[in-house]
């Protein structure tokens, strides 16, 4: 696409994205009518209800640091910012859809190695681009000494 014509300026950013940018849009469109209202500023939140998945036990999460898991056949990305403070997102750039496994501990950030977006770990507010939206956020519990989402 030529960015000149276009005058869009979502048509500007990396070579590959260019010619997905309708698609995109749409995409977009849908998920945000998925999402709950009155989700905190910069945070999206899913839609609440359906099963709880157990994902591991909480000694996988160390404070101050993540961990990625399959979640059928999605991602799920648990951080642990503070002892008592636990966070779960999917594990999907809102970019492009690519997996979210990096991890910045100095920053506490997590990184979508794709493109380079990276996200608060407290609330996945987007830190840097060219990620636009946040993490979305998923409900997360501890019973027993297991992590469980939904």
């Amino acid at each position: 696409m030529d960015e000149s014509r276009s005058g869009d300026p979502l048509d500007t950013g990396c070579a590959s994205c260019l010619g997905r940018r309708s698609l995109l849009r749409g995409a977009a469109g849908l998920a945000g009518a998925a999402l709950v209202s009155g989700a905190v500023s910069g945070e999206a939140t899913a839609a609440p209800g359906g099963r709880w998945t157990t994902l591991g036990p909480v000694t996988d999460v160390s404070v101050g640091t993540s961990e990625f898991y399959p979640n059928h056949g999605d991602w799920t990305v648990v951080a642990r910012p503070q002892r008592r403070e636990w966070r779960a997102y999917d594990g999907r750039c809102p970019h492009q859809a690519q997996q979210v496994t990096g991890y910045d501990r100095p920053a506490r950030q997590l990184v979508c190695p794709g493109h380079g977006s990276r996200f608060r770990m407290r609330n996945g507010a987007v830190v840097q681009g060219p990620a636009t939206s946040p993490l979305i956020r998923k409900e997360i519990r501890i019973r027993e000494g297991n992590i469980q989402v939904r």
